[in-house]
């Protein structure tokens, strides 16, 4: 039988067999008996289909449609019917799912879909081609559609897809959306859809756009490609797009069909704007969970969503639980949980004065909690959390710049291969500039060597941080210039040798403000280690230290300074100040009244008390640049 006798078409009641006259003229008799109901269920202020098959809601839920439908789609189990709407009559039946679909579909309107399995035996893509077609099941798990997926195809405004699941092998993708405008798919599950490069796509042809399309309480499960991909050709792009109470689980894991499959892949390669994506989940993931490549971003939000165990590819480039590559992207109140890296921003788009930005958010059982690298932007971190990371908590490098980070926490990092728990700067091709971090609290570190490293940085301020470590090092500062640190507190729980700042080659620093406290009394203790280079110093007179062995190195510089040095039987003694520079204020006084009156004189390296009267004097001195 050809796909076209599968369907029948009623059309002239004298027409055709006795079999089909005797049927026609009982149709005719259900659908005056359907158009009284219909009288009846209009005076009463529902709307009632004649011959809806059971567990079809009579009365249209309002939201769900605008009006009574122009078809009603369901199935005896073995062949299809679309019976229609006004008439009540069966329009179209035959056992080719696919081509009764499209038959309706071409018609346009409300279809409707009752609970049931339809199963096509060719999977095919259904084409909706007219502007205000609304496809709507009876639910999530209640209307299965087995090899059917649908494209929207470009030109096309105000299309719902609602309330269905897509199931079985697809060729391509679940649902597509092409050049379109005011697209709501909502309550769509397409699961297990063998063959489909991504469950639902949103591509775009040269020139196009999509505008203003929803996704609500959809999920993609165990998808061969990706969950959700956006993308499309030069000069396409996509703004006013919502993501709402979505999944996406497994995506890429068990068929590969796509060695780079996300969760959700928000920008492959187009401009996009106005885009927010709530409270939805990304899970189980071959590449990352959210997913943004290096476009042209404004004013993209995710918030209050969860992303946990991406990364499962071996050998995985992104495998983040949110990659970003671009700027102006703000993450607020998400969750990335046992991921490879949990936030992952990397800007290769240098559009200078934009931002990033991510506030309110925890990572925990990450490779690295936060990454951040080749940012030309601005970056904005608060209020982030780091729990159990295997690796590192933070890290920073590949030529980032202008990254202000507060009020970040570290709790139980096991720290990376060189000892490190954090990481600001890698090497001089790749240093990081202009960095400001605002309370910083470290608990319970597990490496070997440093808690916070920062090598081949510039610019950068260390600015209230608390650390309770056993490790060997608080804070290390290497190849660093124009670094200051202020009001820390260091607690070391290490064993001998433990240090809470060590600066070593070529620096330029300034620490204030600073208590150091060495609890465990047995240790050998150092304070601050720190070679007297010019323009680094410590700000004596603010760091406080408590049980330390040796609270500074010898060669240590300060702003300020104080001791005694001895005149004997002479009028004059030279002593090093163990300033960073030549002090332009000296103070002294003396054991005895007997000096007279003193004069002083200074280099970079030592001071020069001179007495009228001769004499064994113990000079106080005290001294600042």
């Amino acid at each position: 039988m050809t796909e076209t006798e599968q369907i029948t078409r009623i059309e002239n009641p004298e027409s055709g067999t006795p079999e089909m006259k005797s049927r026609t003229k009982f149709a005719y008799i259900i659908s005056a008996i359907a158009i009284s109901c219909l009288m009846i269920g209009a005076s009463m202020g529902i709307m009632i289909s004649a011959d809806t098959p059971t567990g079809f809601p009579t009365v249209i839920e309002p939201g769900s449609m605008v009006g009574e439908a122009s078809y009603v789609i369901f199935t005896d189990g073995t062949n299809y019917y679309a019976k229609n709407g006004t008439t009540g009559a069966i329009d179209f039946s035959g056992s080719n799912l696919a081509v009764l679909f499209q038959t309706v579909c071409n018609v346009g309107g409300i279809i409707s879909i009752a609970e049931g399995m339809y199963n096509s035996t060719v999977p095919s893509i259904i084409s909706i081609s007219e502007s205000g077609t609304s496809i709507v099941g009876a639910g999530m798990g209640e209307t299965n559609l087995q090899g059917i997926g649908f494209n929207i195809t470009g030109g096309l405004s105000n299309i719902t897809l609602e309330s269905l699941t897509l199931t079985g092998t697809l060729p391509g993708f679940g649902v597509r959306i092409t050049n379109d405008d005011h697209i709501k798919v909502s309550g769509i599950e397409i699961f297990q859809p063998l063959g489909a490069v991504a469950a639902f796509e949103i591509w775009l042809y040269v020139g196009g756009n999509a505008n203003n399309v929803t996704f609500l309480d959809c999920q993609s499960i165990d998808s061969n490609g990706f969950g959700w991909l956006v993308g499309g050709a030069i000069g396409a792009f996509v703004e006013n797009m919502t993501y709402e109470s979505c999944k996406a689980v497994n995506s890429g894991l068990f068929g590969n069909l796509n060695n780079w499959a996300t969760g959700y892949d928000l920008s492959e390669n187009i401009p996009i704007s106005n885009v927010l994506v709530s409270n939805c989940i990304a899970s189980g993931s071959y590449e990352s969970g959210f997913h943004i490549e290096p476009v042209v971003a404004k004013n993209v939000v995710i918030d209050h969503c969860i992303s946990s165990n991406n990364g499962q590819k071996i050998g995985f480039t992104f495998g983040a639980g949110y990659f970003i590559g671009t700027t102006g992207v703000m993450i607020t109140d998400s969750i990335s949980d046992s991921n490879r890296f949990g936030f992952w921003l990397h800007n290769e788009e240098s559009g200078g004065g934009r931002v990033n930005i991510i506030s309110s958010c925890m990572d925990e059982y990450s490779m690295d909690s936060l990454r951040i690298e080749g940012t030309h932007g601005y970056i904005g971190v608060a209020d982030f959390t780091s729990y159990n990371a295997s690796r590192l908590s933070l890290s920073m490098g590949d030529a980032v710049t202008n990254v202000s980070l507060n009020d970040f926490t570290m709790v139980n990092t096991n720290g990376s291969a060189s000892g490190y728990c954090t990481l600001i700067g890698t090497d001089a091709a790749r240093s990081a500039e202009n960095i400001t971090v605002n309370n910083f609290v470290s608990k319970g570190t597990n490496g070997q060597d440093s808690v916070f490293f920062i090598g081949y940085g510039r610019n950068i301020t260390i600015d209230g941080i608390y650390v309770d470590t056993n490790m060997k090092y608080a804070i290390v500062i290497s190849n660093t210039r124009d670094v200051s640190v202020s009001n820390a507190r260091i607690i070391l729980r290490g064993a001998s040798g433990s240090m809470a700042i060590l600066a070593q080659v070529d620096i330029r620093l300034i620490i204030s403000n600073v208590e150091v406290f060495d609890p465990v009394s047995a240790t050998t203790s150092v304070g601050i280690a720190m070679p007297s280079w010019v323009d680094s110093f410590v700000r004596k007179d603010s760091v406080y230290m408590n049980g330390v062995s040796t609270p500074y190195s010898t060669d240590i510089a300060f702003d300020s300074n104080k001791g005694t040095a001895l005149i004997s039987a002479s009028t004059s003694v030279v002593f090093s100040h163990f300033l960073y520079s030549t002090p332009t204020l000296v103070l002294a006084s003396f054991s005895a009244a007997s000096y007279g009156n003193y004069t002083w004189t200074a280099t970079a390296s030592e001071i020069t008390i001179i007495v009228s009267m001769s004499g064994t004097y113990t000079v106080y001195w005290y001294a600042e640049v």
